[in-house]
């Protein structure tokens, strides 16, 4: 828990007022995360955006998209930025912290993904389907 709350912007300071979509969107339960945990979050998104195919996608390599993430410099230094209070740093439960959030976020990212894919799909076949009904009605 001290983790996350590490990753925690405190209400006080002023970067709270720059994240305008976790304030739109806040009814009480979202946190304004601190300059580190977001530029780690940006990271891995650029990570899972260079990795995954935009055109003909049969699958997403969730596991490669956590490893390179997992060993990128710049998330390895903002994380150890944002837990350096709270949690000694040769610990073992740091790294397995850092896996479990990338690994969430990778998977989340894939759904999310997945539901886009779907949804074109399913669009084109109503399309293609109102077309052919079109063209089915002159031949007659």
């Amino acid at each position: 828990m001290a983790i996350l709350k590490a990753g925690k912007l405190e209400e006080s300071t002023h970067g709270a007022t720059t994240q305008k979509v976790i304030t739109s969107l806040n009814r009480g339960g979202l946190w304004s995360i601190t300059m580190p945990a977001q530029r780690i979050f940006v990271k891995i998104e650029k990570h899972f955006r260079l990795l995954t195919p935009n055109i003909n996608l049969q699958g997403i390599n969730l596991s490669g998209i956590t490893r390179k993430a997992i060993t990128d410099s710049d998330i390895l230094s903002n994380f150890d930025l944002m837990v350096d209070a709270s949690i000694e740093s040769g610990s073992c439960i740091r790294k397995d912290v850092l896996y479990s959030i990338v690994k969430l976020y990778v998977r989340v990212q894939a759904f999310s993904v997945s539901k886009d894919v779907i949804q074109k799909y399913k669009l084109l076949t109503k399309q293609t389907k109102t077309k052919f009904e079109f063209a089915m009605y002159w031949v007659q």
